[in-house]
Parts: C-alpha cells; structure tokens; sequence
C-alpha cells in the first residue's frame, strides 16, 4: 500500500526499502550506528535498556536480550 501511495511502482516492499535508502542519504542520515558512535561494547548497555523500555510489549514480534544484541550488531555493521 505504501509503494502505491508513494507511487513507487507495483514491487511494494523493495521500492518502498530503495525509497527509505535514498531519503536516508538525501538527508545524511549515516547507514550504520556505527557512524553514529555507537561501538561494540555499548551493546550490552543498549540491549539491556531496550529490553527494560515499557514500549518494548508494543513491538509485534517479541524480542528478548539476545536478539536485541543481535539488532545492535547488525546496526552497527549497517546491514540490512
């Protein structure tokens, strides 16, 4: 519904992630946390308060310390 709105084509999820990408970078959003200064060994730190965050019983597929740590990594390396 997004890449029809948007009118980005009929491929949905892919042109709508191309969309984000661009946008991101028009706006100098870096593509890693990485560039943010966050470093390996704050992911302990973040995983454990991401965990304790009260927004984190709104998320649709529950997460625990290990996954969260698993997001940060993947964060911080910029993979998709």
């Amino acid at each position: 519904r997004l890449a029809a709105y948007l009118d980005l084509g009929q491929n949905g999820f892919n042109e709508v992630l191309d969309w984000v990408l661009a946008f991101r970078e028009s706006l100098g959003i870096p593509h890693d946390a990485k560039s943010l200064g966050i470093k390996d060994a704050d992911i302990p730190d973040l995983a454990l308060a991401a965990t304790l965050d009260p927004s984190m019983a709104g998320n649709p597929k529950p997460l625990n310390i290990d996954t969260v740590q698993k997001l940060y990594s993947s964060a911080i390396l910029g993979n998709l």
